[in-house]
């Protein structure tokens, strides 16, 4: 959802687009450090949150749909049991983008912010949880669900499918999505794609 928005560290909109439209293939992340620390330290976390908070947390397994946009889903990382309320947990070593006073979290990455409130949509949830190892220690705040931020959601993922079915790609940015256009290039062509000079 944040790279509907051009705010996601991983995927800009064309390179979304290009994914969903089978053209080509997602960025493999499975050996990114961050993202290999992040699968492994997740379960710590919750434990931990578990411990610090009595926050009785359950891994979610199951794929939620939106009821009003056709296509807008989302996996959780967790939910406190007994309620819908989604849990999203990060690990962040060095703490950018973060702001704090003492456990509690005052500001966060915005990519986060748009992650969860795509999160609340599914879960028809009124508020949520944020869950971050940041700055060192274990820190937590409540996500109060913004119905404008929603409704923009809504509207960006129903515009994206319909222009994914009528074949009408977002303009690249070719700073960011260079290496993807090479791959795209490869990928139609089989052959390389000599850019050096573009």
């Amino acid at each position: 959802s944040a790279a509907l928005f051009g705010e996601s560290a991983y995927l800009t909109p064309w390179q979304l687009w290009q994914i969903k439209a089978v053209r080509l293939t997602a960025p493999d992340l499975s050996s990114n450090s961050a993202v290999v620390a992040g699968r492994h330290m997740e379960p710590a976390l919750a434990g931990w949150a578990t411990e610090k908070w009595d926050m009785k947390l359950r891994k979610v397994r199951r794929y939620l749909e939106d009821d009003q946009e056709l296509g807008m889903g989302a996996s959780l990382d967790y939910e406190v049991v007994g309620t819908l309320e989604p849990v999203e947990i990060k690990w962040s070593l060095w703490g950018d983008g973060w702001q704090f006073e003492r456990n509690v979290i005052t500001d966060y990455p915005l990519h986060y912010g748009i992650q969860v409130q795509h999160e609340m949509a599914c879960a028809n949830a009124d508020h949520a949880w944020l869950v971050a190892f940041c700055g060192g220690e274990l820190r937590r705040c409540v996500i109060p669900r913004q119905d404008s931020v929603i409704e923009a959601l809504r509207r960006e993922v129903g515009l994206f499918w319909l222009n994914v079915r009528a074949d009408i790609e977002p303009p690249p940015d070719f700073t960011r999505d260079a290496e993807a256009i090479g791959r795209l290039h490869l990928a139609a062509e089989d052959r390389l794609a000599d850019l050096t000079a573009d």
